[in-house]
């Protein structure tokens, strides 16, 4: 609808405040959009038809990424620099 209404979008994977810096140029001047970061949630005011596109792209964005960090494996059996070469 056209009316004004707040909703609160609680967040598992994507941080409220990267998600505030995100939707800040998708929303308009009327609107706002809060970070709530005990929660890790996002208080939105708006149309109902806004908050349905956001809600929307938020359904795409917060959803479980790729664990990315370093690894160390021993080597047993190879050497170091011979294995490195094949990687």
């Amino acid at each position: 609808t056209d009316q004004l209404i707040t909703r609160v979008f609680p967040l598992k994977h994507i941080g409220a405040e990267e998600v505030e810096r995100a939707f800040r140029s998708f929303i308009p001047a009327t609107a706002r959009l809060v970070p709530y970061a005990q929660t890790n949630s996002v208080i939105v005011v708006d149309t109902g038809h806004n908050i349905q596109k956001l809600a929307k792209m938020l359904e795409v964005l917060d959803v479980e990424g790729y664990d990315t960090g370093i690894e160390v494996v021993q080597v047993k059996y190879a050497s170091a620099v011979e294995l490195s070469k094949l990687i």
